[in-house]
């Protein structure tokens, strides 16, 4: 990981800002993917909810036809 990018205000190389500043935007990155992760699983689920629900309702009216 190389912290030479960080910069403190008169311009030389700050090291553990740099580390800092490194960790952090880790995390943050981290707790997106973790979001959008949840949202994926969320809207899965409510598509197999759906889809289960339908062929149920699709199964039922096929039944009734036959009878």
């Amino acid at each position: 990981m190389s912290y030479g990018i960080y910069r403190n205000c008169e311009g030389y190389s700050d090291p553990t800002a740099g580390a800092a500043m490194s960790n952090i935007l880790r995390k943050e990155r981290s707790q997106r993917r973790k979001a959008i992760r949840r949202k994926n699983r969320r809207l899965r689920k409510e598509a197999a909810d759906k889809l289960t629900q339908d062929v149920a309702e699709t199964t039922k009216e096929a039944c009734d036809n036959d009878g």
